[in-house]
């Protein structure tokens, strides 16, 4: 009897994992705001388990029946997704020891409440030669970003996945921080271990060569701003955006300064979408009575700028030179490179 229900019990707790891994895999949330029996949406997590109870008769039985432990709790979702972490840690552990060499992957990015997260991969060679990257974890560094406070963060996570001994490389972005010869991270780094070589992620220096050789040609400098003002002109309303999906049914993406390959696909949306563009900003000037004075004043300039030659000139000519900027950038982000 005690073995039947310890069974009975295994197999709910895997359906359990089951969800769980599924909704973190989907990269979905697990809560819901309103988690109790009278909710009409109890989270994704519970919703799911009650899915799968409909073709899961011992899932079923389980959920309607049991009073001491349904598996449902946030208290129950934290402890499995703790364990499942464990168990996924120790297997990279132990794939780690059987490898003979190791790099480490760090980068540092800011959350939506602001926080910057230091994120930490592993890179190397399993058994089976098949080249992983492991992601391991992303770490607070908001109170302390100096060399020192990431140092010894690197540090401890090279000791406790037990690769000091056979770290090969070190690759972060250029920040001062990471990249000083004397007193950056990847100095301290090679202090301990000396065979680390610094890599500077090779798509990031892609993003800086671009970037910079723009920056320090006036002509450029000045249509990349003029550029991204058409995607700062949608954004700043929704209503420009309810516009903008009625005639083209796409949207501009946001810059980022650290990703170049953004300002690549602003590019060719305009080039490819010149004449809709034209017509949207010559509705809002002809219905100006419609629109806000900001909207009118700037559909004026944007209607300018893509009847200028310079302009043009510009546009066919970092279409030609993203061809191969971006075909460049999709390789150096590959696994196996």
């Amino acid at each position: 009897m005690h073995n039947k229900e310890v069974t009975a019990n295994r197999y709910i707790l895997s359906k359990l994992i089951s969800a769980i891994c599924f909704l973190a895999k989907q990269e979905q949330p697990l809560r819901g705001h309103f988690e109790h029996q009278e909710s009409e949406n109890r989270g994704n997590y519970i919703e799911l388990l009650y899915l799968l109870s409909e073709s899961d008769i011992k899932l079923k039985t389980h959920l309607d029946n049991s009073t001491v432990f349904t598996g449902l709790s946030n208290h129950i979702q934290n402890d499995l997704v703790s364990a499942i972490s464990k168990v996924l840690l120790d297997e990279i552990k132990t794939e780690i020891r059987a490898s003979k060499f190791v790099s480490i992957i760090v980068d540092e990015s800011t959350d939506i409440s602001r926080k910057a997260q230091l994120s930490t991969i592993f890179r190397y060679v399993d058994e089976n030669n098949e080249i992983q990257e492991r992601f391991v974890g992303f770490v607070d560094v908001s109170p302390n970003r100096t060399a020192n406070a990431l140092f010894q963060h690197i540090r401890e996570t090279l000791e406790e996945f037990g690769c000091l001994d056979k770290l090969i490389a070190q690759t972060y972005d250029g920040a001062a921080v990471m990249s000083g010869e004397h007193n950056g991270v990847q100095r301290k780094i090679r202090d301990i271990c000396p065979n680390s070589l610094f890599v500077h992620c090779y798509a990031h220096r892609l993003n800086l060569v671009l970037s910079q050789s723009v920056k320090h040609i006036s002509g450029c400098k000045r249509f990349f701003s003029r550029m991204l003002s058409f995607s700062t002109f949608f954004c700043k309303s929704s209503r420009r955006i309810s516009l903008l999906d009625c005639q083209i049914k796409k949207r501009f993406p946001t810059a980022a300064p650290t990703r170049w390959n953004y300002n690549s696909k602003i590019l060719n949306m305009i080039l490819e979408y010149q004449t809709e563009l034209m017509e949207i900003f010559n509705q809002i000037i002809n219905d100006e009575d419609e629109w806000d004075t900001d909207a009118v004043i700037n559909a004026e300039v944007l209607h300018r700028y893509l009847k200028e030659f310079e302009f043009n000139f510009n546009l066919h000519l970092f279409s030609a030179i993203f061809n191969s900027a971006d075909f460049l950038f999709e390789i150096l982000q590959k696994k196996n490179l």
